[in-house]
C-alpha cells in the first residue's frame, strides 16, 4: 500500500443538500433592495396565508440572549431564524445581532437556502417601518427623525426614502459622538439630503413629519406632549414587555396601528403597560399591516391626524424578506 501523502488533498464530497444557496451580508443586501422588498411584504402581508409560532426569547447569561423564530405557508416552504443579541458586540466593532436564517423546503424539509440573518433582520425591519409609513405618514412628509445610531437607525433613512420624498434627516441618541459618527456615515451615502444631529429631543421631534425610534429603550425617550397633527410615529426598537419607547398617552393621542396582533400583545411594552394602567385597550387598535397592505384599513384619513406604528417583529416578515432573496439568486 502506497503511503498517504501529507499534502494530498482528500476528493471532495457530495453535497448533502444539492443547490443549497449561501447568502452573505453583501448577496443578501443586494438581493433585498427596499423598493422590492417593500412590495415583497406589501404582497406578502396583503394575503394573509402565512402561520407562525411564538417567538422564542432564551437567556444566555451575561446579558447574552438567543431569539428563535419560525414561519411556515400550509404546504409550503418553511423559515427558522436563529439569532444572538450579545451587548458586548459594538465594542468590538461587531453587530449586536447575530444569526442565520435557513428556508426549508415544504416537500422535503431539506434546506434551500441559508441567508445572514443580521443583514436580512435590519433591512425587513426598516422595509417594514418605511411599508407603514407609506400607508401612514403624508404623502408630502419630507423630515425625518430618527433615534439611534446603530446598524437599524442607519438603514432607516434609504428605506423611508423608497416611499417618501426625503429631504432631510435629523440623528438624536444618547452618545454624541455616535450621533457624529452616524451623521457622518449618512451624509456620504445621501450627499442629496440635508442630515443633522440633534441634542434637543423635544424640538427635533417638534420640526419632523416623522420620528422613528430604533431603541431599545427600558423606559420611554418620547414623550405623548410633544407631538404635533399630522405627524406619523414609528416604534420599532423595544421587543420586550419590560421595555417602551414612548409613554402610553401616545396611545391615546394617535391612531394606532402594529405590525401582528400577536406579537404587538406579546412583546410591545408600549401597549401592554399601557393596557395594565388603563391608558390603552386591545379593541383600540385600528389596525395591522395586513389590514393596510390588504386594503382593510384605508390608512391614514385626515392631514391632522397623529399616526403611531408599533412593530415588534414578525417572522412572516422575515420569511417574505427570505424568500424575495432565494428568488434573486435563481434569476
Amino acid at each position: 500500500m502506497a503511503p498517504s501523502h501529507p499534502d494530498a488533498s482528500p476528493e471532495p464530497l457530495p453535497s448533502a443538500f444539492p443547490g443549497l444557496a449561501l447568502l452573505g451580508p453583501e448577496a443578501c443586501a443586494k438581493a433585498l433592495t427596499y423598493p422590492a422588498l417593500i412590495r415583497a411584504l406589501a404582497n406578502g402581508f396583503a394575503e394573509g396565508a402565512m402561520v407562525s409560532a411564538p417567538r422564542q426569547h432564551v437567556s444566555a447569561g451575561s446579558g447574552r440572549e438567543a431569539l428563535l423564530g419560525l414561519a411556515w405557508l400550509e404546504g409550503g416552504a418553511l423559515g427558522l431564524k436563529a439569532l444572538t443579541l450579545f451587548p458586548g458586540n459594538p465594542a468590538q466593532g461587531l453587530s449586536q445581532i447575530q444569526g442565520l436564517y435557513t428556508l426549508f423546503d415544504g416537500e422535503t424539509g431539506s434546506p434551500r437556502a441559508i441567508l445572514d440573518a443580521g443583514t436580512l433582520t435590519e433591512r425587513r425591519t426598516a422595509a417594514t417601518s418605511a411599508l407603514a409609513a407609506q400607508h401612514l405618514a403624508r404623502n408630502d412628509a419630507a423630515h425625518l427623525l430618527v433615534l439611534g445610531t446603530g446598524r437599524l437607525a442607519r438603514a432607516l433613512p434609504e428605506a423611508y426614502g423608497a416611499v417618501r420624498p426625503l429631504t432631510r434627516v435629523t440623528v438624536w441618541g444618547r452618545r454624541p459622538y455616535a450621533v457624529a459618527e452616524t451623521v457622518r456615515d449618512l451624509r456620504e451615502r445621501f450627499p442629496a439630503l440635508t442630515i443633522d444631529g440633534a441634542e434637543d429631543l423635544e424640538a427635533a421631534v417638534d420640526a419632523c413629519d416623522m420620528v422613528t425610534s430604533a431603541l431599545p429603550s427600558k423606559a420611554p425617550v418620547l414623550s405623548s406632549a410633544w407631538l404635533r397633527p399630522g405627524q406619523h410615529v414609528d416604534l420599532i426598537g423595544s421587543y420586550r414587555p419590560t421595555m417602551a419607547e414612548i409613554d402610553g398617552g401616545a396611545l391615546r393621542r394617535a391612531t394606532v396601528f402594529v405590525d401582528t396582533e400577536a406579537g404587538a400583545w406579546a412583546e410591545a411594552g408600549e401597549l401592554i403597560q399601557a393596557e395594565t394602567a388603563g391608558q390603552f385597550s386591545r379593541g383600540e387598535v385600528a389596525g395591522t399591516l395586513s389590514d393596510l397592505a390588504g386594503g382593510r384599513h384605508p390608512g391614514r384619513q385626515r392631514p391632522e391626524e397623529i399616526t403611531l406604528f408599533k412593530a415588534a417583529g414578525s417572522a412572516a416578515a422575515d420569511y417574505f424578506a427570505a424568500a424575495l432573496a432565494l428568488r434573486g439568486t435563481a434569476s
